[in-house]
């Protein structure tokens, strides 16, 4: 269980980093505040992050399930993140929503595929 978290938390720092050192180039300096583009890595992180820990606990308790699971977590995160996508355009003033949008889907898909690698590496093995 120890390898996965490594290689989620590097892989999360790296592109959290990317992402700052591009918010803070002038030239390409973006129109998202910086709050923002913490709380979309928090979130959709934190997301990923739960939903390695119960693939993992579905692995110790039914391995032939984690598959089934993968899916079904996948749909939840996507439904969590959509609700908080919804809600924050509803609800919130955004500058420039294009910006925001772009933002918050390529990171988006950025741990979809963090998480989609992950589990098929460490939590599916073929028999």
């Amino acid at each position: 269980m120890r390898k996965p978290l490594i290689l989620f938390f590097c892989a999360s720092f790296v592109i959290f980093g990317i992402h700052q050192v591009l918010y803070n180039i002038p030239a390409i300096q973006t129109q998202l505040s910086q709050r923002s583009i913490i709380e979309i890595h928090t979130i959709i992180g934190s997301l990923t992050l739960l939903i390695l820990f119960s693939l993992f606990q579905v692995k110790r308790f039914a391995s032939q399930q984690v598959g089934m699971a993968f899916l079904a977590s996948g749909l939840v995160k996507m439904i969590f993140v959509g609700s908080y996508f919804f809600f924050k355009f509803n609800t919130t003033e955004i500058e420039h929503p294009k910006t925001f949008t772009l933002h918050f889907f390529a990171i988006y898909f950025f741990y979809l595929a963090l998480e989609t690698y992950l589990t098929f590496r460490f939590f599916i093995k073929k028999d």
